[in-house]
């Protein structure tokens, strides 16, 4: 399932839990490229566990929910500004397509 992937791709330590450092590594995937791939189907889980009502798309609601269940605090405001900002549009209620999201991901841009 998508925790499974997340945890099996940010957990470093092999302790069962996502740290600071991971997941904060995770945000990065850059760093998670040179050190271990995020591969496509572990991409789709992680969308996936954003995309909560599987309708394809990650709105601001969703990525405010996952990442506060995640124990990352954030506002429906800095969702959106995320958003705005990874995918380069005004608008951020359109939300981040798996395309988007891919990007973003191997680009770093939710982190910068």
């Amino acid at each position: 399932d998508a925790l499974h992937a997340i945890n099996e791709i940010a957990d470093v330590s092999g302790d069962g839990r996502i740290n600071d450092w991971e997941f904060a590594r995770l945000m990065r995937a850059d760093d998670l490229a040179k050190t271990k791939a995020m591969t496509d189907k572990q991409l789709r889980q992680l969308f996936q566990l954003f995309d909560e009502n599987n309708d394809g798309i990650i709105v601001a609601e969703e990525l405010t929910h996952v990442l506060n269940m995640l124990g990352r605090p954030l506002t429906l405001d800095q969702a959106k500004t995320l958003i705005r900002d990874a995918t380069q549009k005004k608008d951020a209620t359109a939300g981040l397509t798996f395309d988007d999201f891919s990007v973003v991901m191997r680009s770093n841009r939710l982190t910068k």
